[in-house]
């Protein structure tokens, strides 16, 4: 349920950030790899709730860059969200990455200092991350991977309303 809310706040607050418009569009790219039988219930969630156009852009591979192996081998979302913001395409207004891949951040307390315990939250496993205001954000199906299909279809329209 918290993962839910997490996802749906972040997503809300990267598109959402300027008024709800149908002129908007919302490019939508695989990064490295996703079932794409979720991809349509997605798509159709985002342009219902947003009242914007979706676009399928061309799968990429992310770069090395974004890897970290502080606690084991991840993709940093904060890494990920830079570079999706650096080659989004300027006929789409935002862009939404979507991978299978373990994505992680770090989590901060209201001081600006690492939470404790440091070792856990240094390199926390996410569901998503999104600029704020921004044009960018990114999902991971990675933590659902031991849920039901039909489970698993469901969260990802969920969060992605």
């Amino acid at each position: 349920m918290t993962t839910r809310i997490f996802i749906y706040l972040f997503l809300s607050f990267s598109l959402s950030c300027k008024q709800k418009s149908t002129d908007k569009i919302v490019g939508v790219v695989v990064l490295n790899d996703f079932e794409h039988d979720y991809i349509e219930g997605i798509i159709t969630n985002i342009e219902t709730y947003y009242k914007c156009k979706c676009v399928v852009l061309n799968t990429i591979q992310l770069p090395e860059k974004c890897i970290t192996t502080l606690k084991e081998k991840r993709y940093r979302a904060d890494s990920i969200i830079r570079y999706l913001k650096s080659i989004k395409p300027d006929t789409v207004d935002y862009i939404l990455g979507l991978t299978n891949e373990n994505i992680s951040n770090t989590k901060y307390d209201s001081l600006g200092k690492i939470k404790i315990p440091e070792t856990y939250f240094v390199d926390i496993s996410i569901f998503g991350l999104g600029f704020c205001p921004g044009k960018s954000c990114v999902v991971s199906s990675f933590n659902f991977k031991n849920a039901d299909t039909i489970i698993t279809k469901a969260r990802l329209q969920k969060i992605t309303r």
